[in-house]
């Protein structure tokens, strides 16, 4: 009965610890009411999380392609960053109704040799014709903060 106990104190300490240490997953979004030139009206949220990928939900609803393509670049910056991870690549997308799409992005904190081996490529539906990992770190001179 005195391990019963034992247990259970440990589970009530540890759980809400693992819980914790756990990270949030990511949401960047704008909604621009002012400005030059078209608005900016974005969402980009991480939807899930798993050890080597994120499901990344898109609701575009206005914007110049170049700030929107910057826009959902620096979310899968962000994702990268609260995972640890240098590299990602873009393993399928689907475009739903309304400005609406889905990717599925991989990541990993070094160069993957065999895209297709590391992230069992033939069970993804909607496969990208193009597997090439971006790396992130190219990206610091825009995204990561700077230091005075």
């Amino acid at each position: 009965m005195n391990s019963l106990k034992v247990l259970a104190l440990a589970l009530a300490i540890w759980l809400p610890r693992m819980a914790q240490a756990a990270d949030p997953l990511i949401l960047n979004e704008i909604h621009q009411t002012e400005g030059a030139g078209k608005l900016l009206d974005l969402r980009v949220e991480e939807v899930s999380r798993d050890a080597r990928t994120s499901t990344v939900e898109i609701v575009f609803v206005s914007g110049a392609s170049v700030a929107s393509s910057l826009f959902i670049m620096r979310a899968i910056y962000d994702i990268a960053k609260a995972r640890g991870d240098r590299y990602c690549v873009k393993l399928s997308e689907s475009t739903g109704e309304q400005g609406k799409s889905s990717m599925l992005i991989g990541f990993s904190k070094e160069k993957v040799a065999d895209i297709d081996d590391y992230y069992q490529t033939g069970s993804i539906a909607k496969l990208s014709t193009r597997l090439e990992q971006i790396d992130l770190n190219m990206y610091d001179m825009l995204f990561k903060p700077r230091t005075k």
